[in-house]
């Protein structure tokens, strides 16, 4: 809310609407990001440019000239993501636009808009989407007409560049090609986006929806496909948990306020440092509650960053760890005996082969403990599990889909099931080494 401060004088709250008004119009055109919403009643008909501005929400009476304007606002082109304006209109005011349009349809009336604002203002959205969206899929046939047979992935990335090319020149032909597939596939899925919900509409049959819904997967396949073998996309997936890690470590909503120094050594060492000699003592409830907090904190990130390896181990802890919890905000343990549990759950979550739970065969091996905990406890299946994946691992499986199926295949001939076999395969792929 803007206002003016006790003693200062009212004249003063202009200036201030003014320049309010001057940044949140800044920020909507350059900052559409920070700016997403801007609600108005009677500002910005007229004098306002903003291309991103891509839907406008009509909830006032509006006739004749001013309707006119206010649609104007969206029909401006700003980069390939917006092929048109949307209005949508909550007082049924579509009946009136007809008739303004019809009022100003003379050259003499448009005199003062500009070309782009008055070119094709409105059109029928169930046969543009339609058109639309046959006319990119077209262009995106004629793109890959130069496929050789059987036109599958080898073919694919053959036709696309993705193993190089002997000259520069060729490089460049292959990079624009590239760039070209994947400005069509983009416009393709927005258009189909607007166009499915109205298949209806336009009468489409079954069959052809069931066309063109085929039609749009592939191409998005094939963008992803031929982006991540020539390098011009980097798939992200295998760093997902690393990326989970750095944000739960290192993001928070507020300011953080510095309790100790963990930089320089481990949690374990924290709790040992926190355990040994008699400051607990003379610690207040409120500084010993700030320490169990970073222990907590730091037990539940370590938590967080390990639980693909070990999903049913980790899961186990974090209850442990939430009980802990539990009863320190209940008051029901002791300080020092909370820190011989954190110090106790600490080892557990850096070594799991400290609990005694796993086999002789097992105990000491990640992977082993891994596959023991997930799959049943049994130790028989555990070790021919880890035979298989031992015998069919090869060098960067994790970014090479053919190695990843040697892996598979080699598990299949155990476990003899297809989902048991991606089950298995999640846990080995997440594993550190």
């Amino acid at each position: 809310m803007i206002g003016v401060k006790p003693g200062e004088d009212v004249k003063s709250i202009a200036k201030k609407v003014e320049n309010f008004e001057k940044e949140a119009k800044r920020q909507f055109v350059d900052e559409p990001a920070n700016m997403k919403l801007l609600i108005v009643v009677d500002k910005l008909l007229t004098g306002f440019d903003a291309p991103p501005c891509t839907y406008l929400y009509l909830d006032k009476h509006m006739q004749d000239h001013g309707l006119f304007q206010a649609i104007c606002r969206v029909n401006r082109l700003d980069d390939e993501t917006k092929d048109f304006g949307y209005i949508v209109d909550y007082r049924k005011l579509f009946g009136d636009l007809q008739d303004s349009l019809a009022m100003y349809s003379s050259d003499k009336a448009f005199a003062g808009y500009d070309a782009e604002d008055v070119d094709g203002f409105v059109k029928n959205v169930v046969k543009e989407s339609s058109e639309r969206f046959k006319t990119i899929l077209a262009a995106l046939d004629a793109l890959c007409e130069g496929v050789e047979s059987p036109a599958q992935g080898p073919q694919y990335r053959a036709y696309f560049g993705c193993q190089g090319a002997d000259t520069p020149e060729e490089e460049t032909q292959y990079g624009q090609r590239r760039e070209k597939l994947y400005r069509l596939v983009g416009a393709l899925v927005r258009a189909y986006a607007v166009f499915a919900p109205r298949m209806e509409s336009a009468k489409v049959p079954q069959a052809d929806r069931d066309f063109y819904a085929a039609r749009v997967k592939f191409y998005l396949e094939l963008r992803n496909d031929i982006g991540q073998a020539s390098g011009d996309f980097l798939d992200l997936k295998p760093y997902e948990p690393d990326m989970r890690y750095l944000i739960d470590t290192y993001i928070a909503a507020g300011e953080s306020e510095r309790l100790t120094t963990l930089e320089n050594f481990s949690l374990l060492d924290f709790i040992d440092d926190k355990s040994n000699g008699n400051e607990s003592e003379f610690m207040s409830k409120e500084e010993q509650d700030n320490v169990a907090e970073t222990i907590e904190n730091n037990a539940a990130k370590e938590l967080v960053h390990k639980r693909l390896m070990n999903p049913a181990f980790f899961e186990r802890m974090s209850v442990v760890l939430k009980k802990l919890i539990e009863d320190r905000k209940a008051g029901v343990i002791e300080y020092k005996k909370l820190l011989e549990e954190y110090k106790k759950l600490a080892e557990e979550i850096k070594n799991p082969s400290v609990s005694g739970r796993y086999p002789a065969s097992i105990a000491g091996s990640p992977v082993k403990e891994a596959l023991y905990d997930n799959f049943g406890e049994d130790e028989k299946l555990t070790l021919a599990l880890h035979k298989a994946f031992l015998g069919s691992k090869l060098q960067g499986f994790k970014y090479n889909i053919a190695k990843q199926n040697q892996i598979k295949s080699a598990l299949f001939a155990v476990l003899k099931d297809d989902d048991k076999v991606e089950a298995v395969y999640k846990i080995l792929e997440a594993q550190e080494a």
